[in-house]
């Protein structure tokens, strides 16, 4: 009697010889290492494109904070100036029977903050412009075998190490000769001068900088205050700012090799310029605004007091 297995194994041996050929079609094209670290450098890519699309948008909110801001303040001063001022210069202007005018120097203020916001969001646009053409420029070369750097990628590269350098020159102004105002206001406020005799006919100038300064800005102390919290927080800003281009530009730095859309000889050119362009004019402002008026008045008290000498 012929005893015969109940399964068949052919099916089974067919399915084993046929398995790796199964496989090796499954897989065909890139290994796991390289599709992941494809999917690394696009999900990189498409972070840098978000954080820089995230950061516009917030400096575009911030822009219109400021415009609303800067028109609040010109109508309160327009409508209401007492509010704007403390209870002292209050009480001084009531004792005088003086009304309340609107007081000039906030109009200004309010101005350039427009000014400045205006132009920001202007720039802030056609930096989401940009990014939104990188973003498709990228999506048209992720299928392809073309990887060459998007010019995006460069300029806002050149951009972040370019304005670093532009906002340490600005803080260092600001610092220099919001510090110098602040210092010559303080020393000033309360003091009266005179140069000469006022016997003598020949020379006699009396210098009354309290007057002059109160008249000019009303309350001297809260001009002090207002400028030292300004510059406090001009302070705090840099130093959060330059610490948010200092990851822009490091995510920048980890997602390409840097020679691989510059070259350092560039970069060295690049810093080398600007800082040269904000020492010079650093200096210039210096000459006109201090050395120069300085040494005139110098110049004219010298000049007097020796007319003084020779007409006794």
């Amino acid at each position: 009697m012929q005893i015969k297995p109940v399964n068949d194994t052919s099916t089974l041996n067919l399915v084993a010889i046929n398995q790796p050929r199964v496989q090796s079609v499954s897989f065909k094209g890139a290994s796991t290492q390289e599709l992941n670290s494809e999917q690394t450098v696009t999900f990189r890519i498409k972070s840098l494109f978000r954080f820089e699309k995230v950061i516009n948008k917030l400096m575009l909110i911030f822009s219109l904070i400021v415009i609303i801001v800067a028109i609040s303040l010109s109508l309160v001063n327009y409508f209401d100036p007492s509010l704007l001022l403390t209870a002292q210069v209050k009480q001084s202007f009531q004792n005088l029977n003086q009304g309340f005018e609107p007081i000039v120097y906030v109009y200004i203020f309010s101005a350039v903050l427009i000014l400045f916001a205006i132009f920001k969001i202007a720039s802030v646009s056609i930096d989401l412009g940009a990014i939104k053409k990188a973003e498709i420029a990228y999506r048209s070369q992720a299928n392809s075998s073309n990887r060459n750097v998007n010019p995006y990628i460069t300029k806002l590269y050149q951009k972040l190490i370019l304005k670093q350098i532009d906002h340490n020159w600005i803080t260092i102004f600001l610092l220099w000769f919001g510090g110098l105002f602040v210092a010559i206001l303080f020393w000033l406020k309360n003091a009266d001068w005179s140069i000469g005799n006022p016997e003598a006919f020949q020379l006699y100038i009396p210098i009354t900088w309290n007057v002059w300064i109160k008249n000019a800005f009303v309350d001297p102390d809260l001009v002090v205050t207002l400028f030292l919290v300004i510059l406090f927080a001009w302070i705090i800003l840099h130093i959060v700012f330059a610490l948010i281009r200092k990851k822009r530009k490091t995510d920048i730095e980890a997602f390409f090799s840097t020679g691989e859309f510059i070259d350092q000889d560039t970069i060295d050119r690049w810093i080398s310029g600007r800082r040269k362009i904000w020492f010079r004019s650093f200096l210039l402002v210096n000459l006109f605004l201090i050395i120069i008026p300085v040494a005139y008045i110098i110049y004219q008290v010298i000049k007097r007091k020796k007319a003084l000498k020779n007409a006794i």
